[in-house]
């Protein structure tokens, strides 16, 4: 059975992921069929934008299929990273206008799919996230290429607390181009098939934006645990509840995704997305994926066991080893 559904309105291809129980989480049967979609509307002529849709009227996509992932053998769990990256990719060079309409929960590989989208248009009803820290996976998908479009040190600071956005927390943070009311969603879509250009459509304001400053003053640190101590000095309510945040991650995770962030700076969506599959085969070879959805997603404990258990205790060898070659080739090997 297929979750994603397509259509074509004149020039304008459909693509609905339609797996609503799950929040339109991806699964890697779900990735093969979004290629093929694409390979449709690719050699189609007619079809001059993709737009891209969740259903349910809860989600965008919440991400990927964490649990399959994380309960299958390494190999074919780094299969359906492999799959997704160089989906995303794709999505990002497209040939024609892709656009995402964000409605709803849209988290991880679903950032993946909208933010790499040439048009992401988010709903009142948007929440948007990067929260693998919880998980003990990290902000993959091209998240270190994207979060680098923010002011400052806001992306470092989504990556590391994984921090929820509004649809003006979006637009401030430069993932989402457009904002559009949920109730015209559809004059939207009717706009688009009539071959409009998509149109202008400001974000509100940020509520998150009054804290660019101190964001800036302890994401900027280039280790976590300077961070930390930044965080411990402010003694504010704002910086107690990301102390809180932070001591909630994996340990292992933060250092490598602080790492993989300023190493990525400059590098083109390719060149991360390279590393993101070396980073996600380290994390399928090591413990704290698996017991960070074992805590959250299959008992439901939310705690967690990370190993090792505190920054101190992650040595630079262990994150070195997250940069080491992937399972299989390299996600671009051969092309």
């Amino acid at each position: 059975m297929t979750h994603i559904l397509t259509s074509r309105q004149n020039s304008l291809g459909l693509i609905t992921l339609h797996r609503p129980a799950a929040l339109n989480a991806q699964d890697l049967q779900m990735v093969r069929d979004f290629n093929a979609a694409l390979d449709g509307f690719e050699q189609d002529g007619s079809i001059k934008h993709v737009l891209v849709q969740g259903a349910g009227g809860k989600a965008f996509c919440a991400g990927g299929d964490i649990r399959a992932a994380a309960t299958r053998p390494a190999v074919e769990a780094a299969q359906f990273f492999r799959e997704e990256y160089r989906l995303v990719g794709r999505i990002a060079g497209f040939p024609k206008p892709v656009i995402s309409l964000v409605d709803g929960i849209c988290m991880g590989g679903g950032m993946g799919i909208a933010v790499h989208s040439r048009y992401c248009i988010v709903t009142e009803n948007a929440v948007m996230a990067m929260p693998e820290m919880k998980i003990g996976l990290f902000p993959d998908i091209g998240a270190a290429y994207f979060l680098a479009r923010a002011p400052g040190a806001f992306g470092i600071w989504l990556a590391l607390t994984g921090a929820r956005l509004s649809a003006g927390d979006a637009g401030y943070a430069r993932l989402a181009s457009g904002c559009l009311p949920s109730a015209q969603i559809p004059s939207f879509i009717d706009l688009i098939v009539a071959g409009n250009p998509v149109p202008d459509l400001p974000c509100p304001a940020s509520p998150l934006a009054a804290h660019q400053a101190e964001i800036d003053e302890a994401f900027s640190a280039p280790a976590v645990e300077e961070i930390v101590s930044r965080l411990e000095r402010m003694e504010t309510p704002w910086a107690e509840a990301q102390l809180f945040a932070l001591q909630s991650g994996s340990p292992t995770s933060q250092k490598v995704t602080l790492q993989h962030m300023w190493r990525s700076r400059g590098q083109d969506l390719r060149a991360v997305l390279t590393r993101d599959y070396r980073i996600a085969s380290a994390c399928l070879r090591g413990p704290d994926f698996r017991e960070g959805v074992r805590a959250l997603v299959i008992d439901k404990d939310k705690t967690p066991r990370w190993n090792p258990p505190s920054l101190e205790d992650v040595t630079p060898g262990l994150v070195a080893r997250h940069f080491s070659p992937p399972i299989g080739p390299e996600l671009y090997a051969g092309n």
